[in-house]
This record gives C-alpha cells, structure tokens and sequence, in this order.
C-alpha cells in the first residue's frame, strides 16, 4: 500500500556536497475546474439520443453512452459545447452515462423531453478522476554529477502490486535519469490532471537540482545554461542542414529571456528572494522565475517571469493567457492542493479545499519566444514549474527544502512538509 512505502522512505533524506536524497509527495488533486460537470439529453427510443455536452473526447463520449443505453453507435449524436476540458476533468463519461441513464428510464415513464443534469460543486470534488498521490524518491552522487535516480511510486484505487518499469522524464538539462515507476493501492480512483504526469516529475527534479546547485555552490540559472539538453546526433546533423535551431539552443533561449525580464525589474525588499526552474513539456519549453516574500511564515508569491518556446506562435495573446492560467492553477496546487482521505463522511467544497483567490495572485510577466518551428502546444506548459520554483525560493531564505506539498496550512508555512538542512 502507498501509506506502507510512504513509511519506509521517511527516513532516506540525507543531504550534503556529496549526497543528495529526498523523497518528494505530491497528494491526490481534483480538478475544481470553474463549471461543474452538466450535459443535455434527449432520447428517441431505438431510433437514437441527441447529447450536448461538453466533452474533452467526443468520440469516446459517444461510445460510452451508447454503450450503457444500448444502443448502436450511430444513433447517438454527440453535439460538443466550446467550454474548455475542465483540465482534463471532461475526458471522462461518468456524468454523461449517468444522464443517459436517468433520461431512458424517463423516457420508458413517457417524459419525453430534452433533460439537463448538473452537478453540484460537493459532487464533483467527492466523485473525481483525480491525480495520482506520488511518493519520488531522487538520489544525486557527486561522484557521478551527471546522473540521477529516480523511483516514482504512483498511488490509485485500481492499483495492484506490480514491478517496476522504465520511465522517462522531460528534464530539460544533460543528465542521464535513471527512472522507474510502480503503481501502489490507495484511497483514489485516478485520471488525467492538467499538464499529466510533468506536474510531479518536475516538482522533484527542478527542486533537485536547485538543491545540487546550492550544494556545489553554482548558479541554478548559469548550471542550466551550461547543461542544457543536447539533442541527438541525427538531430544535430538535421539542425546544421536545415538551420534550424536545436533543442539546447531553444531551451537556452528560454532561460536567458526569463532572466532578462526578471533583470527589467530588479527591485528586491527585505525577506525577498527568487527561485527557478525550467523544464520541457511535449516538445515545448518555459523557463520561470517566481519572487517570494517571507515573513514570520507567511508566504507571498509576489511576481513570476517566464518565457516559453513552443514554436510558431498562432495567436501570441492566447498563449500568454495560457501560461498565466497554468502558472496560477499550478501555484493553487502547491499552496492549497490536497484530497481528505475522508472525503466521503463531508461535504467538500471550496471552503474545505481553497483555490488561489484574486488577491494572492502575482504579478505575471510572459514573453513568447519568436519561432518558426512547428506549434508544439502551450495547454499544459504553465503548470509543472511554478511549484518548483516557488519552493526553490523559500530554500534561498530558510535552510528548509520543501519536499512535500501542499506549502500551506491555516495559512503559514506547513515545516513538516520541509526537511532542514545544515548547510545552506
């Protein structure tokens, strides 16, 4: 079980200039998108069922109906509504099967009419796909600077004990990763969450490698520019003949703009302090800086710079919005995110589980770097690097690495979530 594991790595944090190893835990996270999960249906009979819903996979949408009211594909029409995926939340059928349902045995009643279901907000958050709870094990040895390990544990209902099996990571620096994954029984059924798996990953890794940085007294951003990923040689050669840019290029590109935006603005008060981090999510790239302030356990994210690469920009001030909305929906994550075990026995909603409100949020500066590369997508870049960046910050200050989310609670600074370091 995920609880068994969690206990046997409580004790493997050990960090010094020779040797790092942290276990970082991510909890369970409902999606809490703006608009509860609603649908409308109208059925026909065998002849078919009418569906407007918002759904993030209508074809998927389609089958699942016509599978739980028995009727063949082709007589169920699927009309999507243009309101977004809710992060991932609408990729699954659960409330859409349930209309179908009430709306055919309606119809056997003779109510023949088009029927709306809408979920309440306590529905939603106690009924969810939410994302996995993850224990990371990383392990760094400066006898081998250039190498990582990594063993991630993921945790769901669904899970049953497996083996270990080979991962990779989208860390977008010149290390070798040796990653594994193994799935552990929990309290969750599971499902797609914004920005997926790159969410966690880059939790441990970038807040990893500030740590190596710290330890071996470097830069973080300069260990970046030195240590950005090199492509393949197949990939190279292509770059060279084509002119076009290569993947270290881009990605250095990304951390010299966040540091130039950050630079335009160079004010700092008195218990202030940045943290970054920059990594690769499906082919494109971000790199942000994050300022705190920190007083008496207080935290305020105070502003945040960033640059993306994710080729040619169709709509610049679309994207931008896009990183804002992933970078806020990250930083609510990392401050408030978390699943009682006991969501069953009470009602959640968000007084039980806060969001990031308008006066928490930062001052948020983007710029879209100027390609021609292919469009690689923006939708999750935003996400997986706030939290790094933002604990990374709080490590400046403090000698506490954070290596467990949520930050908060009651709204201070949660140190058991920390491990306290002697050097810093």
């Amino acid at each position: 079980p995920f609880e068994t594991r969690q206990n046997k790595l409580h004790e493997a944090h050990s960090i010094n200039d020779n040797h790092i190893s942290l276990v970082f835990e991510t909890p369970a996270l409902c999606h809490a998108p703006m608009e509860t999960p609603a649908a409308s249906m109208q059925f026909k009979g065998s002849e078919a069922l009418e569906v407007w819903a918002p759904t993030q996979a209508p074809d998927h949408a389609q089958r699942a109906i016509a599978e739980r009211v028995a009727l063949p594909l082709e007589r169920v029409t699927v009309h999507t509504v243009p309101m977004g995926g809710a992060f991932g939340r609408k990729r699954y059928t659960d409330y859409l099967e349930e209309l179908a349902e009430a709306t055919k045995h309606l119809f056997e009643q003779n109510i023949r009419e088009r029927i709306t279901l809408i979920w309440t907000r306590e529905d939603d958050m106690s009924r969810e796909f939410y994302r996995p709870a993850t224990l990371q094990h990383v392990e760094w040895n400066n006898a081998s600077p250039q190498q990582l390990s990594l063993k991630l544990y993921e945790g769901f209902s669904e899970a049953k004990h497996s083996e270990p099996r080979n991962i990779e990571t989208d860390l977008p620096l010149n290390l070798s990763i040796d990653g594994s994954k193994v799935a552990l029984k929990h309290h969750f059924s599971v499902g797609i969450w914004r920005s997926v798996h790159h969410g966690y990953h880059a939790f441990a890794l970038c807040s990893t490698v500030d740590e190596m940085c710290i330890q071996t007294q470097t830069a973080p951003t300069a260990f970046y520019l030195e240590h950005a990923k090199q492509a393949s040689l197949v990939e190279r050669i292509t770059a060279t003949v084509t002119d076009t840019p290569s993947i270290s290029s881009r990605l250095r590109g990304v951390v010299t703009k966040a540091l130039q935006l950050a630079d335009e603005d160079n004010t700092a008060a008195n218990d202030t302090a940045r943290g970054f981090a920059a990594y690769s999510v499906f082919g494109s790239h971000i790199a942000l800086l994050s300022e705190i302030n920190l007083n008496n356990a207080q935290l305020t994210v105070t502003r945040v710079w960033a640059a993306v690469d994710c080729g040619l920009a169709i709509n610049p001030d679309k994207i931008k919005a896009q990183i804002e909305g992933g970078i806020l929906y990250g930083l609510s994550a990392c401050l408030y995110g978390d699943m009682p075990r006991e969501k069953d026995s009470q009602a959640l909603n968000f007084d039980v589980l806060p969001v990031l409100r308008m006066v928490d949020t930062p001052d948020i500066q983007i710029n879209v770097v100027a390609s021609q590369e292919p469009p690689t997508g923006a939708g999750e870049l935003g996400v997986p690097v706030i939290a790094p960046a933002v604990c990374n910050a709080i490590r400046r200050l403090t000698p506490y690495r954070f290596t467990r989310l949520p930050l908060l609670k009651e709204g201070r600074l949660n140190f058991d979530h920390a491990v306290k370091i002697g050097k810093s």
